[in-house]
């Protein structure tokens, strides 16, 4: 996949394993790249822009965070029609996926990154530059290993994207965020930050699969944990209104009086 010159890039025939690395801007509507093989298993990443893949018998587009793993016999290019400027992260390794399974020489995967790992993949890619550039004795072992946690973040966004339970694993992993932060004052947006989803995404999620919103099924668990507190009797009103993030004991008492119907006070122990 080599650009000319110009372009950030490094390549070495002497290495066991790593063969090419990419980085930086790529302006394909400037300097097309014809459809071509690179010998090589291609892990490659969009981190800003978009750009256009040409394959044999297809085209695709790839936004940020989007990025894809194909095999060495595999070709494809980048046309001139339909590209604007953009950021990429490549790596062309020798040797085949440690745990990539299923792929095989000529054909490739269409992936969709998580934040979190996008951030992992600059930071892998650096400390490969890193390496590659400050050679030494070690270069070749910690190679290996960078390429096995490269595969490792592409095979995790593989499962991701192809995992039917993936909603399911959402709802799970949001409620025990809710059941742990039922002080916060934004949890919404705060839950839709730990999610990496919009909050468009989570209030969809949240109807879809508990049939109400995320807001209303924060002030439910959070209302359940109220009640849970007063039953005991170890604690006041005031107490439980400040452990749940109010900032005014009458706050508290008048969202639990709307939910429940009746003051916190008669829940009580007598």
């Amino acid at each position: 996949m080599p650009p000319s010159g110009s372009y950030p890039r490094w390549m070495e025939s002497s290495s066991q394993d790593l063969m090419y690395l990419g980085w930086g801007e790529r302006q394909f509507g400037v300097e097309p790249v014809p459809l071509h093989s690179n010998g090589g298993w291609v892990y490659w990443v969009v981190t800003e822009g978009e750009i256009l893949v040409e394959f044999t018998e297809s085209s695709r587009r790839f936004g940020p965070g989007t990025g894809m793993i194909t095999g060495p016999d595999l070709a494809f290019g980048f046309p001139k029609r339909g590209q604007m400027p953009a950021k990429i992260l490549a790596w062309i390794w020798k040797n085949a996926p440690k745990h990539y399974a299923q792929l095989s020489p000529d054909s490739w995967d269409f992936l969709r990154f998580s934040r979190p790992d996008l951030d992992l993949l600059r930071e892998l890619h650096r400390q490969t530059r890193y390496t590659c550039l400050n050679s030494d004795a070690l270069t070749d072992p910690f190679l290996d290993q960078l390429h096995g946690l490269v595969d490792i973040v592409f095979t995790r966004a593989r499962l991701q994207e192809h995992s039917h339970d993936l909603p399911d694993q959402q709802i799970r992993i949001a409620r025990q965020w809710m059941l742990d932060h039922l002080n916060v004052p934004r949890p919404v947006e705060d839950l839709a930050r730990y999610l990496n989803l919009s909050t468009v995404s989570l209030h969809r999620l949240f109807k879809d699969r508990l049939q109400e919103s995320p807001g209303a099924h924060f002030r439910r668990l959070k209302m359940e944990r109220a009640q849970e507190l007063l039953q005991r009797g170890q604690h006041s009103v005031k107490w439980i209104a400040y452990e749940l993030g109010y900032r005014h004991p009458g706050d508290f008492s008048r969202a639990y009086t709307t939910f429940r119907g009746h003051p916190p006070t008669e829940d009580l122990p007598a």
